[in-house]
């Protein structure tokens, strides 16, 4: 395989990896993320193909691979992409859900003089407003049949611990990974 071609087959599928990031990142309804996760989690795994291929080429990268693989296997966040591609291509199983969340918040407004302390003095009133729910895409634990495991959202990515697990945030992450795995294939095959 020629090394230049093999390099610009994995460039093209971490463009289609971020064109369905892009889509994730821009969806105009529930139907649309879901259908950019998914998306994105497929060319992600198209991409991890590519790059071991590419990789498969030479001995140093080839064993540097096994590393990576290694990583994808160890880490939280790069095995429940995996699990759930997989999860998703290959079973009927749910991999996301609708949740409505209410928001309740407090305001304060001053209404005016205080009637029983006086002029000058503020009269502040609290108003408790709920919001309508809102709808959100949430990640599910994904289950591999193959083996019987079950894959929990992530809680953490290169051991530093996750604030937000939802499918945006964790493409992102996804994504800035693949980036970078490709340029460790890039500098060992050169």
């Amino acid at each position: 395989m020629d090394v230049s071609s093999g390099i610009a087959k994995c460039e093209e599928r971490l463009g289609r990896a971020h064109d369905a990031l892009t889509y994730l990142l821009n969806a105009a309804n529930l139907a649309d993320a879901e259908r950019g996760w998914s998306e994105f989690i497929s060319a992600s795994g198209a991409f991890y193909s590519k790059v071991e291929q590419l990789c498969k080429s030479n001995p140093k990268a080839h064993a540097r691979f096994g590393q990576i693989k290694k990583e994808r296997k160890d880490d939280e966040l790069l095995s429940y992409i995996h699990h759930a591609r997989n999860s998703d291509e290959h079973t009927i199983s749910d991999i996301t859900k609708v949740e409505s969340n209410t928001t309740v918040k407090t305001e304060i407004y001053n209404i005016g003089d205080d009637p029983l302390k006086g002029a000058g003095k503020d009269y502040v009133q609290e108003f408790e407003l709920s919001t309508l729910p809102i709808p959100s895409l949430v990640l599910l634990p994904v289950h591999d049949e193959r083996y019987g495991d079950t894959f929990a959202v992530p809680g953490t990515h290169l051991c530093q611990m996750l604030s937000d697990w939802s499918p945006q945030a964790v493409a992102k992450l996804a994504f800035a990974y693949l980036v970078r795995m490709l340029e460790v294939a890039k500098a060992l095959i050169s």
